[in-house]
């Protein structure tokens, strides 16, 4: 199935000289063709980790992870899997359209034009006016904007996100969430997000996994069975603030465990 994530008793730790840190511990998750999973946990517990393993930049020490059934690694070849950081990490002196443009580069397997199909994800992002723009000349919404539309220009079945939207402003972020909803929407890709934020996570998933301190294991699950589209009025429901506390109190025990 693609878009499909099948994981199995996955756990890793890290080796330094002769320091062991594990940071998982029988990680078991599944996710489903178009399913957006947010995971949340404290500081530190191995979230990044655990999407570093989804997407095959880790080897994991223990466990199976498959993506349409294929290892990570596989999946990265056939360009299954699109990443989007916190820092969207843009080339300074290239601009919005060679930015857009350089996965395809990298990789030329697609009879498209680059620049029709770079042009599309632009337009997609609403910065066609900003097409010649160099990153220096960009806000910060604008920048992830264009490291989303550079992540999804290669039409990866997978969105892995890592705190992408942490470094912005309040009012930013809900803009940013709210569009990458929209897009999201349109396109029905899977999407693992990690965040800090649990309002975000209610927000945009349909499941939020929750992990524990490091070494993090799954402590909890929290299904978000809100109707979408889903809008800034939504975060006054009940529903909402219930869906919070819910994610809260998972979180809460973890520290008194």
């Amino acid at each position: 199935m693609e878009g499909h994530i099948s994981i199995s008793g996955l756990s890793h730790t890290y080796v330094d000289k002769d320091v062991q840190t594990t940071t998982l511990i029988d990680i078991n998750l599944q996710a489903s063709r178009g399913e957006f999973v947010s995971v949340v946990g404290p500081s530190g517990a191995g979230k990044t980790t655990l999407l570093k393993t989804i997407g095959g930049l880790v080897k994991p020490s223990i466990g199976q992870i498959f993506i349409n059934g294929n290892s990570p690694k596989k999946a990265q070849r056939f360009k299954n899997i699109g990443f989007m950081m916190q820092d969207p990490s843009l080339i300074p002196w290239l601009n919005v359209m060679k930015n857009v443009q350089l996965p395809l580069k990298l990789n030329p397997s697609t009879n498209q034009d680059q620049s029709s199909r770079a042009l599309e994800w632009i337009e997609s992002v609403e910065l066609t006016d900003y097409v010649n723009y160099f990153p220096h000349q960009l806000s910060g919404g604008m920048k992830q904007r264009v490291a989303f539309a550079r992540a999804m220009v290669i039409d990866p079945d997978i969105m892995l996100m890592d705190e992408p939207l942490g470094a912005l402003d309040e009012i930013t972020r809900s803009s940013m969430q709210q569009h990458l909803l929209n897009v999201w929407e349109k396109t029905g890709k899977t999407v693992i997000l990690v965040t800090h934020s649990i309002r975000e996570a209610v927000m945009m998933s349909d499941r939020i996994i929750v992990l524990s301190p490091r070494p993090a294991k799954i402590i909890g699950e929290v299904r978000v069975n809100i109707p979408r589209p889903r809008n800034e009025r939504l975060e006054h429901s009940d529903i909402f603030q219930q869906l919070i506390q819910e994610t809260k109190k998972i979180l809460e025990f973890t520290k008194t465990a």
